[in-house]
């Protein structure tokens, strides 16, 4: 079928045109692998037959264009679609010249134009409750996509359910969810919770979470918790139709009592109340994250 490499730093744009990719092809005459390593095992299953299947997609992510199979399935083709998900690449290097110019992909961070459409799409889509143009240009003027380092279309995202979860995007509320600089590791801990995998998540607040990002950490767990609660309401078979969730984004809700998430959601507001009440934000964020792992235990109990 086609070899093909996708490369650029925009990994949010990346991963989108996976989820199309794997869309458009995913049906009961396609197997699909995805983020296999591409060692020797993974170089033998780009040939392997598909499995009561006509059609098979591989989608390998690698550092960079150095990994020797790389050569390998430029000279031996396959009959399946291999994808090559390159973190950076070297365009002097032969192996990228040896692929062919229409199956090169380059995903960059948007333009002004492209990145004010998404935002207003992304903004209706959270239902971020916007009430004049003032507030959407601060919004944009605070998130500053394309200057400051790490803030990616993930991050933006994620900002915008903060504000939603906090149900304002007043100047106020912008200035506590939208910091000067942030990663989109801080709002990766959602799924930590939903899986109970205390290790992880706590692993990655005390390295990649700071103190100052405690609001809109505890803003986007309040939004998660608010998506689950509504999810819960209508059915998860009705929840793409009815309330605008994603396929995908389903994987990630939370199935709990109905109770259970409103108490979660209280937790996350009042922790949001003790930081603006002067508790040092650290901590709040510290000891509620232990309060929804111990409320959400009981659901397992």
């Amino acid at each position: 079928m086609a070899l093909e490499l996708w490369y650029g730093s925009e990994s949010y744009l990346i991963k989108i045109a996976v989820q199309r990719e794997i869309e458009l092809v995913l049906s009961p005459e396609m197997n699909v692998s995805m983020d296999i390593p591409l060692d020797e095992a993974g170089y033998q299953s780009c040939y392997t037959e598909p499995f009561l299947a006509d059609k098979r997609l591989l989608v390998f992510r690698l550092e960079n264009l150095k990994n020797p199979y790389i050569k390998k399935l430029q000279d031996k083709p396959t009959e399946n679609k291999v994808v090559l998900i390159a973190d950076s690449v070297d365009k002097r290097l032969a192996v990228f010249k040896g692929f062919e110019k229409s199956k090169i992909r380059q995903f960059e961070p948007l333009n002004e134009e492209k990145f004010d459409g998404f935002l207003k799409s992304r903004i209706r889509h959270f239902e971020v409750p916007i009430t004049n143009i003032e507030e959407y240009t601060y919004i944009k003027d605070r998130i500053k996509y394309g200057e400051r380092p790490y803030c990616n279309l993930f991050t933006v995202e994620n900002y915008l359910k903060a504000l939603a979860g906090l149900g304002s995007a007043s100047k106020e509320v912008v200035d506590e969810v939208i910091p000067k600089y942030v990663s989109e590791n801080n709002f990766a801990l959602f799924p930590y919770l939903v899986r109970g995998d205390k290790k992880a998540y706590y692993e990655l607040l005390n390295e990649k979470v700071s103190g100052a990002d405690a609001i809109g950490t505890l803003s986007l767990l309040l939004y998660y918790f608010r998506i689950s609660y509504k999810v819960k309401l209508v059915g998860k078979e009705n929840a793409v139709g009815e309330i605008g969730v994603s396929s995908y984004q389903l994987k990630d809700i939370l199935d709990a009592p109905l109770e259970m998430l409103k108490e979660a959601m209280s937790l996350c507001q009042e922790g949001v109340n003790k930081i603006k009440r002067g508790e040092k934000d650290r901590d709040v964020l510290v000891f509620t994250s232990a309060q929804l792992f111990d409320l959400l235990e009981r659901k397992t109990a």
